[in-house]
C-alpha cells in the first residue's frame, strides 16, 4: 500500500476543522421555539436535526414546523418547560386543537408532536415521550355511505338465503 492512501487529503482535513458560519447558527436560533431554546443547545440541535435529517418532504417539514411552533408557543403561554410535559398536558392541547381545527388537522399536529418528542428522546434530551399514550380524534374517510353500499351489493346476490344473511349478519336465516 502506498502511504498516500492512508492519510486523508489536506482538503478533507480542512473541511473537518471548519466550523459552521455564525450567521447560520444565529438564523437557526432565531426560528427555534423559545421552549426549545430554554432547554439548551442540545435540545436546539436535536430540534433542527429533526427537520433536516428526519423529514425529507418539504411540505411535511413545513406543516410539522408550524404544528410544533404552535404547540411550543401554547406551552410557553402556560409557563411549561420540556420537563413539565406529560400525557395530560398533551391531551389538553389536543382538546384545545379540537375546538379550533378539523380532526385530520388535529391528527397531523399530534403526529408532529409525537415524532419530534420521539426524536428528542432518542437524542437523550427528555427521558420519555409523553405524547405516545395520547389518543387523537377518531376520523375515517368514508366515500360511500353504508346503506348505498348494501343496496348495490345485495343487488348482485341472487340466492335469497345469502341475501338475507348479508343484510342482517347477526341472524343466520339458514338455521
Amino acid at each position: 500500500m502506498d502511504s498516500r492512501e492512508k492519510t486523508p487529503s489536506k482538503q478533507l482535513v480542512r473541511r473537518k476543522t471548519e466550523s459552521i458560519p455564525t450567521e447560520i447558527v444565529e438564523s437557526l436560533n432565531s426560528v427555534a421555539p423559545i421552549l426549545i431554546k430554554r432547554a439548551g443547545a442540545k435540545a436546539t440541535k436535536r430540534f433542527y436535526e429533526f427537520f433536516t435529517a428526519n423529514i425529507r418532504n418539504r411540505n411535511t417539514r413545513e406543516a410539522y414546523y408550524r404544528a410544533l411552533t404552535d404547540f411550543f408557543a401554547w406551552c410557553d403561554q402556560k409557563n411549561l418547560s420540556l420537563d413539565d410535559l406529560e400525557p395530560i398536558v398533551i391531551a389538553a392541547y389536543v382538546e384545545h386543537l379540537g375546538t379550533v381545527y378539523s380532526k385530520p388537522t388535529v391528527k397531523r399536529h399530534l403526529a408532529a408532536i409525537r415524532m419530534c418528542l420521539d426524536w428528542l428522546v432518542v437524542g437523550q434530551v427528555i427521558p420519555m415521550n409523553p405524547s405516545s399514550s395520547v389518543l387523537g380524534p377518531k376520523y375515517a374517510l368514508c366515500l360511500v355511505d353504508r346503506e348505498s353500499f348494501y343496496r348495490v351489493a345485495v343487488g348482485y346476490i341472487e340466492d335469497d338465503t345469502y341475501r338475507a344473511l348479508f343484510m342482517n349478519p347477526l341472524t343466520d336465516s339458514r338455521r
